[in-house]
């Protein structure tokens, strides 16, 4: 954690099981870590971790508390459009979505067919969302994933065989 924008830092938390994948603050105090993920295998593979869980913290990331887990898969990212509303992407192509802002946690609906690895989720100020995912098998590239209802479904939009370099993070393509 740093208090000087990041001129020093000090380790205030060590979250319990896989590594922290993404964090989303959505203010100064209100935070979420999402944990587990995904590896990249150097033949294109995936190794998926085989459990996950998401913390949030309330006052800036001093402390940490479980709000969600999955003895299933890890969490790859998470994402909020405010205080309330937010979004999990799972490893295993789940994704979950919180109207309380965290306390409770269910599926969202999403229309892809086949094995996909979700890899990352952003919201736009107008509650478009965009997801991005990769087959698990390594085939088809980029899959981009749009949902226009605050995060209740997500469906297809786009895919591309030759941009896999693009699924690690969308915040730097949709926020401008």
């Amino acid at each position: 954690m740093s208090t000087d924008t990041g001129y020093t830092w000090t380790n205030v938390a060590v979250l319990p099981g896989q590594p922290v994948s993404r964090l989303h603050f959505v203010n100064d105090q209100v935070g979420f870590a999402a944990c587990g993920g995904y590896r990249r295998l150097l033949n294109n593979g995936v190794q998926l971790a085989d459990s996950g869980a998401i913390y949030r913290t309330n006052n800036g990331g001093a402390d940490w508390q479980l709000v969600h887990s999955s003895n299933l898969a890890g969490f790859s990212d998470v994402a909020f459009l405010n205080e309330d509303i937010g979004v999990a992407t799972r490893s295993d192509g789940a994704m979950l979505r919180t109207s309380d802002g965290g306390d409770t946690w269910i599926p969202a609906s999403v229309s892809i067919s086949g094995n996909y690895v979700l890899t990352s989720v952003t919201f736009r100020p107008d509650g478009m969302g965009f997801a991005s995912a990769y087959r698990q098998d390594g085939t088809e590239g980029l899959i981009l994933i749009k949902g226009d209802d605050a995060g209740e479904t997500w469906h297809e939009q786009f895919q591309h065989e030759r941009l896999q370099s693009f699924t690690a993070d969308l915040r730097p393509l949709f926020l401008r």
